[in-house]
């Protein structure tokens, strides 16, 4: 969803740099940011797996990311004001104001959850919403939405990927979303295309370490199989898997 007053080159920016970083825009809109007595304004993008902060030189009219954050790096999500919202991401802040906050506050809590199934805290954010912002929330909130047949494994494997600024391999996508459709809760990565380092091309090989982290909250696959594969590394990722879902 666009907001107001956001021209074709911004838009084609905010296309490009969704292509650049793997990534699909949910909504957009400008906000207003103050930096002690100055007003800037700056163009908020939510997206499926970060949340941008684009600055527009009023000279020169470039564009340029400001802030850039993944959902998985933000620890807190705060409305003080019907107008007013605060991101604390691990290392960093966004704060600005706005008249869509409870617009723009629902896209980052429902993108968080979607990629986020079965998570707690402090894996997921926590929220201080004034009671304004929190009924703009629920209104727009889906109360039909439901992670899958597969518990949400597919999105987290994507999200992972991101997360590790890596490309997605669609065919462990489908790979997931078959097993699941089957109601096999066997991830028999054997048999997932790109899995034998010796006989996957570049475009095929699969790294596993987006995979488990994908499976540490996962609630749909209960075992998993990898047999006479030279991948050394799965025995540190199933430990730290473990570790988390038991």
């Amino acid at each position: 969803m666009e907001g107001s007053g956001i021209t074709e080159g911004e838009k084609k920016f905010v296309e490009q740099t969704m292509l650049e970083k793997r990534d699909r825009m949910l909504t957009m809109h400008w906000v207003t940011k103050k930096k002690g007595s100055k007003i800037e304004k700056r163009l908020l993008v939510v997206g499926r797996f970060r949340v941008y902060s684009i600055k527009r030189n009023n000279f020169s009219k470039k564009k340029t990311i400001q802030r850039e954050a993944h959902h998985w790096n933000l620890r807190e999500i705060k409305s003080p004001a019907p107008n007013a919202l605060n991101l604390f991401f691990s290392d960093f802040k966004i704060e600005f104001e706005s008249d869509q906050v409870g617009m723009i506050a629902h896209s980052i809590i429902s993108s968080c959850s979607q990629i986020s199934v079965n998570f707690c805290p402090p894996m997921t954010p926590s929220q201080d919403l004034c009671p304004q912002t929190l009924a703009k929330v629920k209104q727009l909130t889906n109360p039909h939405w439901s992670p899958g047949p597969d518990d949400g494994m597919a999105a987290g494997y994507e999200a992972a990927c991101n997360f590790m600024n890596l490309p997605p391999n669609l065919a462990v996508v489908q790979f997931i979303q078959d097993l699941a459709q089957a109601q096999d809760r066997n991830l028999n990565l054997t048999a997932c295309p790109g899995i034998a380092i010796k006989t996957a091309s570049k475009e095929e090989y699969v790294s596993l370490e987006p995979v488990f982290r994908a499976l540490r909250f996962n609630r749909f696959f209960e075992t998993v199989t990898l047999s006479n594969m030279p991948r050394k590394e799965i025995i540190t990722l199933m430990a730290d898997t473990m570790n988390h879902n038991t």
